[in-house]
């Protein structure tokens, strides 16, 4: 049974001229050049931000949305208020927005209650990554079986390549079941229920890209709607 990134791969494969839009889509790298471009670059004058934007994203995540008095007086009498997200727009604005930010990331950390559904995660993290961090052969294999899809014999898989995508993959599989465990998750997940949860999410973020890029680019619609439909 192929997923959605078997089949962009063999349409990759079969279509050298879509290589250069599929690609980046199948990898990731698109996903990290638009989180780049969102909350990297735009915000690279933010003082205590860390590089990566992941401060900047869940500032705008919790706070974008939030009305506060309009720090620009040259638009103050047209829009006395303005969104949070709204205020890098000048001098002012991004005066204003680093206090916000700065006030926003001492409470979070000096919060001693915290916020519970964070800590629900980064305990739940904790042990899962206890739990997997010396997974045995059985739970590497169930892992594998999941993300490839493949439910084929023991024997006929290369555990060097378990361990390759084991070493790749297993971290970023327990964030995201950490950060967000599937429906009716079981007490007790084995490796394949984070393997599975990651295989599917995996799926959906990447037929979000595929619609995106169908969009943008309708040349190559006849290509990409057999995947996003199918």
């Amino acid at each position: 049974m192929s997923n959605l990134r078997d089949e962009t791969i063999r349409l990759a494969y079969n279509k050298p001229e879509l290589r250069a839009d599929l690609l980046p889509l199948i990898t990731g790298e698109a996903e990290r050049r638009a989180h780049r471009r969102a909350y990297v670059e735009p915000f690279g004058w933010l003082k205590n931000a860390d590089a990566k934007g992941k401060d900047v994203k869940e500032f705008i995540k919790q706070k974008g949305d939030e009305k506060v008095k309009n720090p620009n007086p040259d638009s103050r009498d047209k829009h006395p208020e303005v969104k949070v997200k709204s205020l890098p727009n000048s001098e002012e604005g991004k005066g204003f927005f680093q206090k916000l930010f700065d006030r926003w990331k001492g409470d979070s950390k000096g919060d001693s209650k915290g916020d519970s559904k964070g800590d629900d995660t980064a305990k739940m993290k904790k042990q899962l990554s206890k739990r997997f961090k010396k997974p045995s052969k059985s739970d590497k294999l169930d892992f594998y079986r999941e993300l490839t899809r493949d439910k084929s014999r023991e024997e006929l898989i290369d555990m060097d390549e378990v361990d390759k995508l084991l070493d790749k993959e297993m971290d970023k599989a327990i964030e995201m079941y950490a950060k967000s465990p599937p429906k009716n998750a079981p007490k007790k997940p084995k490796l394949k229920d984070v393997a599975l949860n990651y295989a599917r999410k995996k799926d959906v973020k990447l037929k979000e890209s595929l619609v995106r890029l169908a969009y943008l680019k309708p040349e190559l619609r006849a290509d990409l709607l057999p995947l996003i439909t199918g």
